[in-house]
């Protein structure tokens, strides 16, 4: 998700509120963070039970998801912290990118570990980069290198890491809805 000047404009009603940098870094933390509550939302009511269940036999389970999420969240946040501290340096995350999400998914347990914890892990790991990205200036301009699989490198800023962390989470509500709706958990 890409929020422009203009979009944020809109979205805020006239009241636009940019940085030096042509950011609105309330409306992007406050996604961030926000996205918490649509997960929270599209597993509320569910039986222990029912979070063993996917949409196909060969796709995650809500329990995996959710253990997935977190993970990923917080392997994602020292790319931040070394955006804020030695961005000249390229990132990279080869040790994980090697090896398929289902493979790590099995390593780390995501069928059998309880979900709550994942989720508290979650939403400390958020309020701790928001609080940590309120405080260095400019944060969410500072750039890092990432270099991908392929070799390649591409420079992103801090901005574009939220942004794909919060649709991340978007994502995977929306792969939660359709569990629930093919199951039948309203």
């Amino acid at each position: 998700m890409q929020i422009s000047v203009f979009s944020v404009y809109n979205l805020t009603k006239g009241k636009q509120v940019v940085d030096e940098n042509g950011f609105e870094p309330d409306l992007i933390l406050q996604n961030y963070t926000g996205c918490l509550n649509l997960l929270r939302a599209s597993i509320d009511g569910l039986q222990e039970s029912e979070l063993g269940f996917s949409r196909d036999q060969d796709e995650w389970t809500i329990r995996e998801i959710i253990h997935h999420i977190t993970d990923g969240d917080y392997i994602w946040k020292i790319c931040i912290q070394r955006a804020l501290g030695e961005g000249e340096q390229p990132f990279h995350l080869k040790w994980y990118w090697e090896s398929d999400q289902v493979r790590w998914s099995h390593l780390w347990e995501y069928s059998s570990r309880d979900i709550e914890t994942s989720l508290a892990l979650l939403e400390a790991n958020r309020n701790h980069t928001v609080e940590l990205l309120r405080r260095v200036p400019s944060s969410l301009s500072r750039t890092i290198k990432i270099e991908w699989p392929s070799g390649d490198q591409e420079e992103v800023n801090v901005e574009w890491v939220l942004e794909v962390q919060t649709s991340h989470i978007e994502r995977h509500v929306d792969e939660i809805r359709t569990i629930r709706e093919v199951s039948n958990f309203q």
